[in-house]
C-alpha cells in the first residue's frame, strides 16, 4: 500500500491494454429495433464454467455518492456529463471484468501510459458512457447517439481520432473504474491512518459509513481470489496494528508501574528523596562533563589528527610521523576509553533512574584505560612545546591550523585542546567526590568509594606528572645552556627551580642559578648560554643577608659577595634564610623512619605521632568530631605546626593553640613526607597481592597469618603502625555514627599516606582500591594482627 501510495504522491501508471489482446471478453450485441423505441441491451454471456459452478462477470451498483466521490479522483472526468449519466436510470450495466487483475500482465506493462496526479487529462473512461434511453432524445439527435454508442462498443474509431488509442480506451473502461476505486480506497485509508483515531480497524467502518457500495453476487473465480486476497492481507495488517496497540499498551502500563515502584520508597522518606535526588544530579552533570569531554577529544582527531596523517599519504604534509606522534601522543586511546565509559552511564541513567546504582562498578571496569594517562602526561609539555616551536617556524602549520580554526568557527585552538585531558579528571573527582556524600548503603557505597579512590589518585597522578614534566622540561633548558667539558645531571623529579639571576661580583657578572637542594654558579657567554664555575649542594653552602641588594654566599671553595637589584634579591634571600633555619634543628618530616628513630632513642615510635595523638585525646570530644583527619585543617596552622616540629625539642613543643584539623593534618603529612612509607616497599607489593587474590571474600586462617607475615616485614616501623592502628580501631571508629569515620573511610585517608610503590605509574594509581582495602582490612582484623 505505501509503495502505491508513493508512486500516487508522484504520478500515476494506469495500465492500458494492447490493440491486440488475447482471451475471453463480453460480447454486447443490441437487438433491432424501431427507432421510436427505446435501445435494448442483449448480453451474451461467454463467462466460463470453474469447478462445476458458471462464474459470472461482476455488475456493479454505484450510486451518486461514491459516482461524486469517484468523480473527484478520476484524472480529466467530464463531471457534468458523468454526473447526468449516472443518474439516469439504466436498464443494464455490464462491465467486462474476466481480465481484471491487480497484477498486469507483461503485455499491459509493455503498453503502459503515464499520466499526472491533477493533469487535467481526458481520461479514457470518459469515453465510456453507459446506454442512454433514447425517448428521451428523439429524432436525429436519439439517432446519432444510438449509432455513436454501437461504434464506442464495437470499438469503431471516430473521426479525427486515433483507431489504435479508441481500442485501448474500449478494453480498458472498466479496469480503469476500479483501478480508480482501488487507489481511492487506499487514499482513504492512508488519510485514515493520520487521523487522531490512528486504528487502521477504522478504515471500513469510515468507508461503510460514507460510501453505499453494493456488489452483486456475480464474480468470476480471478475476481475472487483477487478479492480474498485483498481481504486477508487487509486482516493480517489489522491484526497486526491490534497486536502492535497492545503491547505498546501493556510496555506504557509495565514502565509506570516500575516507576511508581521504585519512586513510591522516595516519595515517602523525605531525607531519602533529597539524598537521591542529589545523588542523581550529580550523576547527570558528571555525564554532561563526558559528553562534552569526548565531543573535545572528537574535534581534536577529526579536525587535526586525521587531516595530519592524510596529508602526510598525500605527500603535502603540515607535520612530520614523528611530530604527529609528539602532538597527539594516544589520545584515540583515551577518547574510546570515555567513550565506552559514557555509554555505561547512559545506559544507567536510561534503566534505573532516579537509583542510577552500578556507577561505581562502571567506572572500576573502565579503569584499565585510564592506565592510557601515563603516557599522554609524560608527553604533554612536549606536545605543547612542539606546537609552540612549529607555530613559530613552520609558516606551512600555522597556516593550516589557522584555516582550520576559521573553518570549524571555534576559537578555541589545537593547544587548547590538548590540555582538555589534563583537567577532565579534576573534574570527574569533583562529581564523584561530591556523590560520596550522598551514598547508599551496602554494596554500592563500597564500589563508589573505591571508583572515587581510583579517580582521585589519577587525578593527583595527573597533577603530579604535570607539575614533574614541566619542571623538567625548565631544568632540561638550563641543563643545554650550560657550556662545560663534562655533562652535568641538572634533572631530577625531586629538584625544582627557585630563581635564576645575574649579580655583580667583584666587578665581573655571574650567572646564580638557585635549585630547590643545590647551586649554580656560571660566567654569561653569547646565545643565552653560560660556562661552568661551580655547583654545589646547598647542605654545604652558607648564606648571610647584608641588606636589601647584598648578601654573602660561601661554598666550600669560594666567598661570593653578591650585588644585584631589590628585585632580584628579592628572590633569593627569603628561601635562603628560611632554608639556613630549617637546617639548624633536627627535622622531622620529610626525612627517613630509621632516622628520626635513631635521633630518639629509646622511643620506638616518634615523638610527632605521639604528640599528635595526645593532644587529639585532650581536646573535649576530640575523635568523636564529624570528619575528623578527612576535612583538611588551615594551610597557616599546618605550616607553623611542621615548623614547630622541626626546630623544637619535643619537651618545649606547644600544641594548644591549634585546631584539631590542623593537628590531624600535620600528622598525615609527616607520613606522606617520609622518604620511605611506614609500610615499606616490600610490604606494599606483598599486601597488594594479597588482596588482588583475596578480593571481597572474608579472611581464611591461612591468609591471616600470610598477613601477619607480611606486617612483621616492616621491622622497626612496625610499632609505630601498631600505635597508630590501636588509636584509630579503639578511640575513632568507636564514634563513627558521629564522626563519621568508619574503616572504609579511614582506609581512603590513611591508604596513600601510609603504602605507595617504590616507582609510581599509571598502573600502580590504579591498584589504590587495593591499598585501600589493605589498610581497611588491617582495621578490621586489628585483634588478630596485633595480638599482643
Amino acid at each position: 500500500f505505501l509503495q502505491v501510495y508513493e508512486g500516487m504522491s508522484k504520478q500515476v501508471t494506469l495500465p492500458v491494454p494492447p490493440p491486440r489482446r488475447p482471451g475471453p471478453r463480453l460480447a454486447a450485441t443490441l437487438s433491432p429495433n424501431t427507432k421510436s423505441s427505446p435501445p435494448e441491451v442483449e448480453v451474451r454471456d461467454r463467462s466460463r464454467t470453474v469447478g462445476g459452478a458458471k462464474q459470472r462477470p461482476l455488475s456493479t451498483g454505484l450510486n451518486r455518492d461514491f459516482m461524486a466521490s469517484l468523480d473527484q479522483k478520476l484524472v480529466g472526468t467530464d463531471r457534468k456529463r458523468l454526473s447526468r449519466q449516472a443518474s439516469e436510470k439504466q436498464s443494464v450495466k455490464s462491465y467486462d471484468t474476466s481480465e481484471l487483475n491487480l497484477s498486469p500482465s507483461p503485455a499491459v506493462k509493455k503498453h503502459r501510459r503515464t499520466v499526472s496526479v491533477g493533469a487535467k487529462e481526458k481520461s479514457s473512461v470518459n469515453d465510456i458512457s453507459p446506454p442512454i434511453d433514447s425517448t428521451k432524445r428523439k429524432g436525429k439527435e436519439g439517432g446519432k447517439l444510438k449509432t455513436k454508442f454501437i461504434d464506442k462498443l464495437k470499438g469503431r474509431p471516430e473521426a479525427n481520432e486515433d483507431p489504435v488509442e479508441k481500442t485501448a480506451v474500449k478494453r480498458s473502461g472498466v479496469a480503469m473504474v476500479k483501478d480508480e476505486f482501488a487507489k481511492f480506497l487506499l487514499g482513504s485509508s492512508l488519510q485514515l491512518m493520520g487521523l487522531p483515531l490512528k486504528d487502521i480497524s477504522e478504515i471500513h467502518k469510515h468507508i461503510t459509513q460514507n460510501y453505499e457500495i453494493n456488489f452483486d453476487s456475480r464474480f468470476t473465480a480471478q475476481d475472487e481470489r483477487i478479492v480474498s486476497k485483498i481481504q486477508q492481507k487487509i486482516d493480517d495488517f489489522t491484526g497486526k496494528q491490534g497486536y502492535h496497540s497492545a503491547a505498546t499498551k501493556i510496555q506504557s502500563l509495565f514502565r509506570a508501574w516500575r516507576v511508581k515502584k521504585q519512586i513510591l520508597p522516595l516519595l515517602q522518606d523525605k531525607d531519602e528523596y533529597v539524598r537521591a535526588q542529589t545523588y542523581a544530579r550529580q550523576f547527570r552533570q558528571l555525564i554532561e562533563h563526558e559528553k562534552t569531554y569526548c565531543k573535545a577529544l572528537g574535534a581534536v582527531i577529526d579536525r587535526y589528527l586525521l587531516p595530519a596523517r592524510q596529508r602526510l599519504m598525500l605527500g603535502k604534509e603540515v607535520l612530520k610521523i614523528e611530530e604527529i606522534s609528539y602532538v597527539f601522543s594516544n589520545i584515540e586511546v583515551i577518547l574510546e576509553a570515555h567513550q565506552n565509559l559514557l555509554k555505561k552511564l547512559k545506559h544507567i541513567a536510561e534503566t534505573d533512574w532516579p537509583h542510577v546504582r552500578g556507577v561505581g562498578k562502571a567506572i572500576l571496569d573502565s579503569r584499565k584505560g585510564f592506565s592510557a594517562y601515563g603516557v599522554y602526561v609524560g608527553n604533554f609539555v612536549n606536545s605543547q612545546d612542539t606546537v609552540t616551536r612549529l607555530s613559530e617556524k613552520n609558516g606551512r602549520f600555522s597556516i593550516w591550523l589557522q584555516e582550520v580554526e576559521a573553518k570549524h568557527g571555534d576559537s578555541r585552538g589545537l593547544q587548547f585542546l590538548l590540555g582538555e585531558p589534563i583537567h577532565h579528571i579534576t573534574k570527574m573527582e569533583g562529581c564523584l567526590g561530591a556523590m560520596v556524600g550522598y551514598l547508599p548503603t551496602g554494596r554500592e557505597e563500597r564500589e563508589v568509594v573505591d571508583a572515587y579512590t581510583v579517580i582521585y589518585e589519577t587525578d593527583k597522578f595527573v597533577k603530579d606528572m604535570t607539575t614533574k614534566s614541566e619542571n623538567n622540561a625548565i631544568l632540561m633548558n638550563i641543563q643545554r645552556r650550560i657550556i662545560h667539558d663534562k655533562p652535568l645531571d641538572i634533572v631530577k623529579d625531586e629538584r625544582k627551580l627557585i630563581a635564576e639571576s645575574t649579580f655583580s661580583v667583584g666587578g665581573h657578572k655571574r650567572t646564580f642559578i638557585l635549585f630547590s637542594d643545590s647551586l649554580f654558579v656560571g660566567k654569561p657567554s653569547k646565545n643565552n648560554q653560560f660556562r661552568y664555575k661551580e655547583f654545589r649542594s646547598l647542605e654545604v653552602v652558607q648564606f648571610e643577608a647584608v641588606s636589601e641588594t647584598n648578601f654573602i654566599l660561601k661554598t666550600p671553595t669560594n666567598v661570593y659577595k653578591v650585588s644585584g637589584s631589590k628585585e632580584d634579591c628579592a628572590q633569593w634571600i627569603p628561601f635562603m634564610t628560611e632554608y639556613e633555619e630549617s637546617n639548624k634543628w633536627n627535622r622531622n618530616i620529610g626525612v627517613h623512619m630509621s632516622t628520626i628513630l635513631k635521633r630518639e632513642k629509646p622511643a620506638k615510635v616518634p615523638s610527632i605521632v605521639v604528640q599528635c595523638i595526645d593532644r587529639i585525646r585532650q581536646i573535649p570530644n576530640g575523635t568523636a568530631t564529624e570528619g575528623l583527619f578527612r576535612i583538611s585543617g588551615e594551610h597557616n596552622q599546618i605550616a607553623a605546626l611542621q615548623k614547630i616540629f622541626d626546630q623544637v625539642p619535643p619537651d618545649a613543643r606547644d600544641l594548644t593553640n591549634y585546631s584539631i584539623h590542623a593537628i590531624a593534618g600535620v600528622l598525615k603529612l609527616f607520613f606522606r613526607e617520609l622518604q620511605e612509607p611506614l609500610m615499606t616497599f616490600p610490604v606494599y607489593d606483598k599486601l597488594v597481592q594479597l588482596e588482588r587474590e583475596v578480593g571481597n571474600r572474608d579472611l581464611t586462617p591461612e591468609q591471616i597469618e600470610e598477613y601477619k607475615q607480611a606486617i612483621q616485614m616492616l621491622g622497626p616501623n612496625k610499632p609505630t603502625l601498631e600505635y597508630l592502628m590501636k588509636f584509630l580501631v579503639t578511640e575513632v571508629c568507636t564514634h563513627s555514627a558521629v564522626n563519621k569515620m568508619t574503616p572504609s573511610n579511614l582506609a581512603i585517608v590513611f591508604g596513600p599516606t601510609l603504602m605507595r610503590p617504590e616507582v609510581e605509574t599509571m598502573d600502580t594509581t590504579l591498584n589504590s582500591p587495593l591499598v585501600n582495602h589493605g589498610i581497611e582490612r588491617i582495621i578490621e582484623h586489628y585483634n588478630d594482627f596485633f595480638p599482643s
